[in-house]
């Protein structure tokens, strides 16, 4: 029995490896020095050193991503409670504004009062980084209204009194974002970055353009952003406000960006080769502001005209020694260096638009080419004979005044050269209305572009019975009598976690077939002779400086037949 149970006990203990191998180790002869004892414990022992030294690396990793994400979350959603600043803001109380102080910054954008470590009253602008980039229109202009407030406020507490400034004043009172957040009367905003921009181009070897990345110098010390959103439908405003912004911010010596996030019409790209390529990165958008004028990083859109190019920027900038439409000179010089940089077309339709130029270049020789654009639609002519009625300026005007063009241009040196050039001659067409092309007044003549055409309400089509090889694309949604805003709002589209589901949007698509449209009318008419137009139309004073000052104003080779207006950049009806 004894021996049974040594036996069993034995063989119960030869299954347990810690017993065994102690058993084994005890039972050989002492290692000498030289040898290394004991191997493979130390082996594992290592390895679960090392496991443990990976569990603590990881856990360590995880704690500071959770403690960044908290600093992080904190500073967005605790209203500035990390650093208990105290802030003053407007507030209408009856008929009177009054400053309202509180120990947290406002939830939403707003005009702010601090003051500083002097003493001094000073204001910036608080957005926070968590809002939707870009805000919305009414936002910016709302901001700008605000911060005129607030300011007005701040030098009537200073001076007792607040002045009239001219366009380029200086507030000292203002505190730009970057000095506030040093100052940490803001929390630090967000991180620059490209994907707010629209990217710049380069000019590769063989000419084709290309796009580049941002050169690495660093964010821009000074710039202006031009947000292309949609409170005002119109193509032409649009491309009035991006040409005047970018002549802007190269006389005042700010990079230039466009931020086409929320423009109604999709991508910049899609009508435009890439804007140019600024030396140095976009600003952080917590800095970008619509107002004051001489903010670091200022944000101009549609909804901010009223401020960037009001009555000030006018007082500015028209020439006080010109007489009428002179006075308009360096503005004008703006917006033509606006063209120059930024009016590239898409490729596919740049190299359509040479092709159609050449074509009827043939066609009028030895005569002339007058381009006629006529705009129906929503846009009301000023002269009062028609304004006051609700009608359009005749087709016959057009006509009655490009014939009158011929007559006098052509100046025959004898009759078979005169006949010869006046039958060769044309009108070319461009018009918003599609049903203008059939009108009996401009039968048998040019139409700007076969591209891109519109439909009517009547056959879904135009006309084009003339070109039996047309090959060009339709826009579906008609238009008959011309651009309207209301219908163009009316558009159907879908929406997706609240902004444009732009690549399959069909009313998108008809939108950027309608501006395509309209960018070749422009491109095409602006290269003929003559052109014939109504000044209350914005395509009409694009035109203009497409021709340039010396051939549209000084030679008068661009003639308006809507009143005695005048050519002006900015008008407010």
């Amino acid at each position: 029995m004894s021996e049974l149970s040594a036996t069993s006990s034995s063989s119960e203990n030869s299954n347990d490896p810690l017993i065994s191998s102690t058993k084994e180790v005890l039972g050989s002869p002492l290692p000498s020095p030289g040898l290394l004892a004991l191997p493979s414990s130390r082996k594992r022992q290592r390895a679960q050193t090392l496991r443990i030294l990976r569990m603590l690396l990881h856990t360590s990793t995880w704690a500071l991503i959770a403690g960044f994400l908290f600093w992080g979350l904190t500073s967005l959603f605790s209203n500035g409670q990390p650093f208990r600043v105290n802030v003053s803001y407007l507030q209408k109380i009856g008929d009177s504004d009054t400053l309202i102080h509180n120990e947290a910054l406002p939830l939403k954008a707003l005009p702010i009062a601090v003051t500083d470590g002097e003493g001094n009253s000073r204001w910036t602008i608080s957005i926070p980084p968590y809002e939707d980039f870009p805000l919305k229109p009414g936002t910016y202009a709302d901001l700008c209204g605000k911060s005129h407030d607030l300011a007005h406020h701040l030098d009537m507490i200073r001076n007792g009194h607040a002045g009239h400034y001219g366009y380029y004043h200086v507030d000292n009172s203002f505190m730009d974002v970057s000095e506030a957040e040093k100052l940490v009367f803001l929390p630090p905003g967000l991180p620059a970055h490209h994907a707010s921009v629209v990217p710049g181009s380069g000019v590769a070897s063989n000419g084709d353009v290309v796009v580049e990345r941002y050169p690495v110098t660093g964010v821009c010390k000074r710039s202006l952003t031009y947000v292309l959103e949609s409170t005002d439908a119109g193509f032409g405003a649009a491309l009035m406000g991006l040409w005047l912004a970018y002549g802007l911010a190269m006389k005042e010596g700010r990079a230039f960006f466009v931020d086409d996030r929320e423009w109604v019409y999709g991508t910049y790209t899609k009508f435009f080769a890439p804007p140019p390529t600024p030396s140095c990165l976009p600003p952080p958008e917590t800095e970008r502001l619509p107002c004051p004028h001489h903010a670091a990083h200022l944000l101009v859109s549609a909804a901010t005209t009223h401020w960037t190019f009001g009555h000030a920027f006018n007082e500015e900038f028209e020439d006080p020694r010109g007489m009428e439409v002179q006075r308009q000179k360096p503005i004008f010089a703006l917006m033509r260096a606006g063209f120059e940089a930024l009016f590239q077309l898409a490729a596919s339709d740049a190299e359509y638009v040479d092709n159609r130029l050449s074509e009827i270049e043939e066609k009028v020789q030895p005569g002339m080419s007058v381009g006629v654009h006529v705009r129906r639609g929503d846009k009301k002519p000023y002269e009062p004979k028609y304004a006051q009625k609700g009608e359009y300026v005749p087709s016959v005007r057009f006509v009655d005044v490009a014939n009158d063009e011929l007559l006098r241009s052509l100046l025959p040196d004898n009759r078979t050269e005169f006949e010869l050039g006046f039958n060769r001659s044309r009108m070319v067409l461009a018009s918003d209305d599609p049903a203008v092309y059939d009108e009996w007044e401009f039968r048998g003549q040019e139409r700007a572009q076969l591209r891109v055409v519109l439909a009517t309400g009547q056959h879904d089509t135009v006309n084009i019975s003339s070109y039996p090889d047309w090959e060009g694309e339709k826009v579906h949604q008609s238009w008959e009598g011309g651009f309207d805003q209301r219908q163009f709002w009316k558009m159907p589209s879908s929406k997706e976690g609240g902004g444009w589901a732009w690549g399959a949007d069909p009313a998108v698509q008809e939108r950027q077939l309608m501006a395509r449209a309209y960018l070749l009318d422009l491109a095409v008419v602006s290269r003929m002779d003559r052109v014939v137009c109504t000044v209350s139309s914005a395509g009409c004073r694009l035109l203009a400086v497409m021709m340039g000052w010396d051939t549209a104003i000084e030679k008068g080779r661009w003639i308006n037949v809507d009143g005695d207006w005048d050519w002006k950049g900015i008008r407010w009806s």
